[in-house]
């Protein structure tokens, strides 16, 4: 039995050997290696660009999929901007960015968004400071969720749809580990494996220039804040699509916005998201955004995910031939229940939100681009509930009043209508109207159009029409900018002025500035630096070159 027990004991402790020596093996084959980003391009030693790297274009070496390849050092290089950047040398004349690398050593490789300290367990600093430009490797371990628990402070995207939320263990609530014994602190790190660390919040910026902050539905305020300011944030939005993208942070516990940026969010580099950096708020390290949905809107999505369009629907329940949307994440703001007069069936529909109002904007596919966009694509659409995921929304056709909105309209409907189109009527001599941008300008004025024609409509026709001029309305958001001195406005001033100005130019219009000679006459300057005394503000006629002086009474007053 002894014998018996001792043989089990031996083949056990042959197993533990002969993991443990794979394990090494296995760590000795990664050692020296770096996964590099796929369209990663190789550059010789100074970081110019190659043609050619091993017979092979420099550019696709790296493809459309990352590559493990070993490598001999790192160098540093001063850039024409007087940046330090540091590049793995691959052998054979190549190198690669530093901030390219996923792996190093088959462990997640860490950018930094600063300068950073070490510390050991203790949190006493060690001595050693690592520069920005210079890699680590992250040396602690990671959970994955497919949500973030209130515990979890920092996270980065797992790239698994499933668990999207990979979190690592965070020590002594902000330190991140980077070896045996060592950490650095959280806040200063821009990546782990390529990808964005973000912070749950709140967290606190710098205003980098005087701004003025916007309302919760991205209208632009009086309140300014000023260069240098701190403030305290707790929640990140975009607005708009693809290249349009915009963000906007939240100032904590309030309704109030400040605009960060564009696409610059999305870089995957720290140097790539400095490049362009223009923002007017300094944010060392990003929260995840959130969609923003003005109003009571949603957004609607395919339930097929495997679906590639969206069919859209007019105020019968009728598909509209060749109106099929490309986009399948699109804004719906209210729902109706329509009756179809041929089949006398009644379904639940979901109202296209006017894309134009959030700078998103979807593609038919018969359509080349929004340019095309008709004005019943725009304003009528109609997504069949059925066919996307489910969304609370306000009435617009209840489903009782469906069952009769073929029916000639009442004399009290009518008169409900009028009396809303004499106060849009009203609102378009408004300074709220007059200063809106265009695209709420049109909103309002094809709904009134759409109203009129209701007048001689059935009863879902001008009730429709009502909630859509109703509508319309609440997008208008024109006002005059306060100054402290019309006659001598200040740089952040004349920005805000200059932004009203152009939002409000007519139709094939563009927005320019002219400024007055010695000799009298008036040449058109090509910089945006304003002086009080001999500038003005003019609209361009696009096609005939006419031209229209504006006064800056027109757009802007005296605060109090």
């Amino acid at each position: 039995m002894k014998k018996k027990g001792m043989i089990i004991a031996f083949a056990f402790l042959g197993l533990l050997i002969l993991t443990a020596c794979s394990q090494t093996e296995n760590a000795d084959k990664k050692k020296n290696t770096i996964k590099v980003a796929s369209m990663t391009s190789i550059t010789d030693k100074k970081g110019n660009g190659l043609e050619k790297y091993r017979g092979k274009s420099a550019r696709l070496f790296f493809d459309e999929k990352a590559k493990t390849v070993k490598y001999y050092g790192i160098r540093y290089v001063k850039t024409p901007r007087n940046n330090i950047k540091a590049y793995y040398n691959i052998g054979h004349g190549g190198y690669v960015p530093a901030d390219s690398a996923i792996l190093i050593d088959g462990k997640p490789a860490i950018a930094l968004n600063s300068n950073s300290y070490v510390y050991n367990s203790k949190l006493k600093r060690t001595g050693k400071k690592y520069k920005v430009y210079q890699p680590l490797i992250y040396a602690g371990k990671v959970k994955y969720s497919n949500k973030e628990s209130k515990k979890d402070k920092w996270s980065y995207y797992s790239g698994n749809t499933k668990k999207p939320y990979a979190i690592p263990k965070v020590y002594k609530k902000k330190y991140l580990k980077i070896g045996k014994n060592r950490y650095i602190k959280a806040v200063n790190v821009f990546s782990i494996r390529r990808e964005k660390l973000t912070v749950k919040g709140p967290i606190t910026a710098t205003v980098k220039k005087n701004m003025y902050s916007f309302d919760s539905r991205l209208y632009e305020t009086n309140h300014l804040y000023k260069k240098g300011q701190k403030v305290k944030l707790d929640k990140c939005i975009s607005a708009g699509n693809g290249d349009n993208t915009l963000f906007y942070y939240r100032i904590a516990k309030t309704h109030e916005y400040l605009f960060w940026g564009g696409t610059d969010y999305w870089d995957e580099t720290y140097e790539a998201s400095t490049f362009f950096d223009d923002s007017k708020l300094k944010v060392k390290q990003h929260m995840d955004a959130s969609d923003f949905l003005p109003g009571k809107t949603e957004y609607a999505v395919a339930k097929d995910r495997k679906a590639k369009k969206l069919q859209t629907y007019d105020m019968t329940g009728t598909a509209i031939k060749g109106k099929k949307i490309l986009n399948l994440f699109v804004h719906v703001d209210g729902q109706a229940y329509l009756l179809n007069p041929q089949t006398k069936k009644i379904e639940l529909f979901y109202h296209l939100q006017d894309q134009h109002l959030i700078g998103e904007f979807f593609w038919f596919e018969t359509q080349a681009d929004d340019e095309d966009f008709k004005a019943t694509d725009q304003y009528n659409g109609f997504l069949k509930a059925n066919e996307v995921k489910k969304a609370k929304l306000p009435t617009i056709i209840s489903k009782k009043a469906a069952k009769t909105s073929d029916q000639p309209a009442s004399a009290s409907q009518l008169a409900a209508l009028k009396t809303e189109i004499a106060k849009a009527e009203a609102v378009q001599k408004k300074t709220i109207y007059k200063l809106s941008s265009s695209y709420r300008r049109d909103y309002l004025d094809y709904a009134l159009s759409n109203a009129q024609k209701a007048l001689s409509g059935n009863k879902g026709e001008v009730t429709f029409a009502k909630w859509l001029l109703a509508n319309s309305e609440t997008y208008l958001n024109g006002k005059k900018a306060p100054v402290t001195n019309i006659n001598k406005l200040s740089k952040a001033e004349y920005e805000r002025v200059r932004r009203i100005v152009s939002d409000a130019a007519p139709n094939g219009y563009m927005t320019t500035i002219y400024y007055k000679r010695a000799d009298g006459t008036w040449h058109r300057k090509y910089s945006y630096s304003w002086n009080n005394k001999n500038c003005k503000f003019v609209y361009v006629n696009e096609k005939t070159n006419e031209k229209k002086f504006l006064k800056i009474s027109d757009f802007a007053k005296n605060s109090k």
